[in-house]
C-alpha cells in the first residue's frame, strides 16, 4: 500500500513539472522594469525653529518647484528625487544634512541660511557639490579658484548701496540724507553694516550709526528703537528674522517711531505676507528690498501666474496668501533645475557628478526665470543670478513694487576677489 501511494506521489510530481514546462513555453516572459532614472537634490528646509516663518514658505517653494517639474516628466525624462531635512537653520544640523546627502548621492544642495552656507562651504569645495541658496553672498561662502555657491544678489554689502541710491533719488532736501541701521547679531547683517560705512559717503547719504539686538530670543528692544530715534535718522534700516523682528515692529509701532519722521525699512524678506499675519497693522507702511518678484505682480511678471497656482494646489494657499518666501523658494529651485539639466546635456547620466552640474550652473546665459526683473546669467566669476530687486511697500498684508533698483557697486572685499582693484 505504501508503495502504491509512492507511486501516485510521483506521478504528480511528474504531472506537475510536465504542466509547468509546456506553460512556460507558451506564455511570454515579463520583463523586469526598467529602473526609473532619477537625479538627487538636497533640501535644507526650515520647518521649525525661530525664522519659521520665512523658512517654512521658502523650504515649501523649492520642494514643490520640484514637484512641479516631476509632474511635467521631469528633467528631460529624468525624474527629481527629493532628499530634504529639518535643518531649524542650525549650523550643526546643516552639517549632518550634508553629510547625509552626501551618501546618498545627492549631486546639488539648496539652503537658505548664510550661517549654514559659511560653515559648509568647504565641505561644499571638498565634496564637489554645488548648493543654490535664497541667500547673498559673505566673504566667507566664497571658494577659490571655484564657486560652489550660487545666490541671487551679489553681497550683503550691495543691499546697502541699494537703499542709499534709492533713498537719495527720492530725497528733496539740500542736506544728505540721515540713515541709521538696526540688525540682529549675525554674519550677514554684520556685512549689511559695512556696507553702509564704505559706501554711504560715497552714495550722498549719512550713515549714523547703529544697533545690534540678539539674533534669537529677542523680546524687547525698545532700548535700541530710542537710541537710535535720538540721533534723528530720516530712515532706519532693519533687519532681522523670525521672532526677533517681529518684535522689532511691534516696538517700532508701540513706541511711535514714524510719528516722530522716521521711515521704515525692513531688509530682504524681513517683513512679508506671511509674517504679516503676525505683526499686524504694525508692519503697515514699511519699505523692503527683493530680488524676486511678489505674487501683486502677478499680471507683470509672467512666472508668478505658475508659482501662486501651485502653491494654491500643493497647499493650500489663498493666492493673495503665496508669499515672497515661496516664490523666493520657487526661483531658486529654478536656477538648481537649470544646472542639472545642462549638465545632463553634456555628460552622460550615469555620469552626472556635483562637479558637472556646478561647471553647468556657470554656464547659465539669459535664462529667464519669470520671476526676476531681468534674465539670469551665472558665471564663475559673476555666482549670482541677479544684480537687481523690487522695492516694495506692504499695505492691507501685501506686498506692492514701488520702485526698481540695481546694484552698481561691489564692497571692497568683493572687488578684490574679483580682481577689480
Amino acid at each position: 500500500m505504501q508503495t502504491n501511494w509512492k507511486r501516485i506521489g510521483l506521478a504528480v510530481v511528474s504531472l506537475g513539472l510536465a504542466l509547468a514546462l509546456i506553460l512556460g513555453s507558451v506564455v511570454p516572459s515579463q520583463a523586469a522594469p526598467a529602473e526609473e532614472r532619477v537625479v538627487k537634490m538636497g533640501v535644507h528646509g526650515v520647518f521649525t525653529g525661530p525664522i519659521a516663518d520665512i523658512g517654512v514658505p521658502m523650504s515649501r517653494g523649492v520642494i514643490d518647484y520640484l514637484r512641479y517639474v516631476n509632474e511635467q516628466g521631469g528633467i528631460d525624462g529624468v525624474k527629481v528625487d527629493i532628499k530634504w531635512e529639518d535643518t531649524r537653520a542650525e549650523v550643526p544640523r546643516a552639517i549632518t544634512a550634508h553629510k547625509r546627502f552626501k551618501v546618498a548621492g545627492v549631486v546639488i544642495e539648496w539652503c537658505c541660511w548664510s550661517s549654514q552656507l559659511e560653515t559648509l562651504a568647504p565641505a561644499m569645495q571638498r565634496d564637489e557639490t554645488p548648493f543654490v541658496a535664497y541667500n547673498t553672498y559673505t566673504p566667507a561662502m566664497w571658494t577659490d579658484p571655484l564657486r560652489w555657491i550660487f545666490v541671487p544678489f551679489p553681497s550683503w554689502d550691495c543691499v546697502a548701496q541699494v537703499l542709499c541710491d534709492w533713498v537719495k533719488k527720492n530725497w528733496t532736501e539740500e542736506r544728505p540724507p540721515r540713515i541709521g541701521y538696526i540688525f540682529h547679531d549675525h554674519p550677514s547683517a554684520w556685512g549689511t553694516k559695512d556696507g553702509f560705512v564704505e559706501y554711504a559717503p560715497e552714495g550722498g547719504a549719512e550713515f549714523i550709526g547703529y544697533e545690534v539686538v540678539p539674533m534669537m530670543g529677542t523680546i524687547d528692544t525698545s532700548t535700541e528703537w530710542l537710541r537710535m530715534a535720538r540721533k534723528r535718522p530720516d530712515w532706519i534700516y532693519v533687519f532681522a528674522y523670525g521672532t526677533t523682528m517681529v518684535t522689532l515692529v511691534k516696538d517700532a509701532d508701540r513706541l511711535e517711531i514714524r510719528e516722530k519722521g522716521i521711515k521704515l525699512f525692513a531688509g530682504p524678506s524681513c517683513v512679508d505676507e506671511a509674517s504679516a499675519k503676525v505683526m499686524g497693522k504694525s508692519a503697515e507702511g514699511w519699505y523692503t528690498l527683493l530680488p524676486t518678484g511678489v505674487n501683486s505682480q502677478i499680471d507683470e511678471l509672467l512666472g508668478i501666474k505658475t508659482a501662486v497656482e501651485a502653491g494654491v494646489k500643493y497647499r493650500g494657499y489663498k493666492p493673495e496668501g503665496v508669499s515672497l518666501g515661496y516664490i523666493g523658494g520657487w526661483n531658486t529651485a529654478q536656477v538648481m533645475v537649470e544646472g542639472v539639466r545642462i549638465a545632463l546635456e553634456k555628460v552622460e547620466y550615469e555620469n552626472l557628478t556635483g562637479h558637472d552640474v556646478r561647471d553647468a550652473l556657470c554656464s547659465i546665459r539669459n535664462f529667464d526665470t519669470g520671476l526676476l526683473p531681468s534674465p539670469s546669467t551665472i558665471t564663475n566669476e559673476r555666482p549670482w543670478f541677479a544684480d537687481e530687486g523690487f522695492i516694495f511697500i506692504l499695505k492691507k498684508g501685501r506686498l506692492w513694487a514701488v520702485d526698481q533698483m540695481k546694484a552698481t557697486w561691489y564692497p571692497s572685499w568683493l572687488r578684490e576677489k574679483l580682481g577689480l582693484e
